[in-house]
């Protein structure tokens, strides 16, 4: 009886955890459809990798990266600083050392007064300049830019086993404990029997 008592938990510990990694595994294989025994088999992630991949670009324009959330980061401020500061460079490099190369005449006569004024007109046109600038291509980028085709484009495109790899770093301790939790369900189940089986007898 001493067999009959102790084998039951650790068939059905084992039983549990070849279940559960067999159904992970399954989800990604096989990759391509295979025929055995009139069946077909294929992976779950692969057959539906177009549907996933369609659902997966929506989620993503919707919930994740929108044009609006671009929008907000251009309107920023300090997203706006750098583009003045490089006008800045442009202008006074052209006043102090191109000006005078491509006109010398003009860079004679222009006098640290009238270089400023030139400064300080440019500089209230570049603060209206720049965030037209910005606008006009905000608007074109909503245009070319569908979030959505492009997620959808890259994830249906993966090759099966790029996504299997991808999804196995990323949930590697998820699949492991999906793993054991069917060795420990089974473990308990089996000892139950057991425990019945005691009793019974």
């Amino acid at each position: 009886m001493s067999w009959q008592l102790f084998l039951p938990p650790f068939l059905c510990a084992a039983i549990g955890w070849i279940t559960n990694l067999l159904a992970i595994r399954m989800l990604f294989r096989p990759y391509y459809p295979k025929r055995i025994l009139g069946l077909t088999f294929h992976g779950v992630l692969p057959k539906r990798q177009a549907a996933v991949a369609e659902r997966f670009g929506e989620m993503v324009e919707s919930e994740l990266i929108s044009h609006e959330d671009i929008r907000k980061i251009v309107a920023d401020p300090g997203f706006l600083e750098p583009f003045r500061k490089k006008l800045d460079e442009r202008v006074e490099h052209f006043l102090t050392a191109k000006l005078p190369t491509v006109h010398p005449m003009a860079g004679m006569f222009l006098g640290d007064g009238i270089k400023s004024k030139i400064r300080e007109i440019l500089h209230q046109e570049m603060d209206s300049i720049v965030p037209d600038l910005l606008e006009t291509g905000m608007d074109e980028l909503e245009k070319r830019l569908r979030v959505r085709d492009i997620v959808q484009q890259k994830v249906a495109n993966f090759a099966p086993d790029r996504l299997e790899q991808m999804l196995h770093s990323i949930l590697k301790k998820e699949f492991r404990f999906i793993e054991w939790i069917g060795g420990i369900l089974g473990f308990a189940v089996g000892l139950g029997q057991s425990v019945l089986l005691y009793v019974l007898n």
